[in-house]
């Protein structure tokens, strides 16, 4: 008993650690651990879907729980980060920078210009990323406005096509009614 609580006590500690090391939020983390309780297991993945429903339907049907963070976010929070530690560093070198004498002024400015070319670096693929995810909403938001328009003509379609048989099916019926027809195939004696 004292073994199969120690290896879920250690696997719940082991997991929250895993995903504080995987930078996911705070908030996720504690959405977790309160519901990854006692002889509950967790399945982390990253998964790209383009709808949540079918995962979420599955997961419930076997009493699951889904939690979820986009990986766009996950890797803006990893961005924050890398650029405040930068920064960090920058201040200190500059700090250290006016302490110091000549000679070593000059080479704690060369690691400052350094530093502060990745800086500018990481913000600037920031932004290309956050441009590019622009475009591809966009581009989404186009495919799925044909996509609409095109379900609404194929309903369309569908509907006139019923629209015709239904008056092709009335006007064999009056045509066979005018020829004496009742419907149903007399059989020939």
């Amino acid at each position: 008993m004292g073994l199969a609580v120690g290896a879920t006590t250690g696997l719940v500690a082991g997991g929250v650690t895993d995903l504080n090391n995987a930078r996911v939020g705070d908030d996720f983390i504690e959405d977790v651990t309160k519901a990854l309780t006692p002889n509950k297991v967790a399945v982390v993945a990253e998964i790209e879907e383009d709808w949540t429903t079918p995962v979420d339907t599955r997961m419930e049907a076997i009493g699951g729980t889904v939690f979820r963070r986009a990986l766009s976010e996950v890797k803006h929070t990893i961005h924050e980060e890398n650029v405040a530690a930068m920064k960090a560093d920058m201040a200190q070198m500059k700090a250290e920078q006016a302490k110091a004498h000549a000679d070593r002024k000059a080479k704690l400015q060369e690691k400052i210009n350094q530093l502060d070319s990745k800086i500018q670096d990481q913000l600037q693929k920031a932004k290309e990323r956050r441009e590019a995810s622009e475009r591809q909403v966009q581009v989404l938001k186009a495919k799925a406005a044909a996509a609409r328009r095109q379900s609404v003509r194929r309903k369309r379609c569908a509907a006139e096509a019923g629209r015709r048989r239904k008056h092709k099916r009335l006007r064999l019926r009056h045509a066979g009614e005018a020829r004496g027809w009742d419907g149903e195939r007399k059989q020939r004696g």
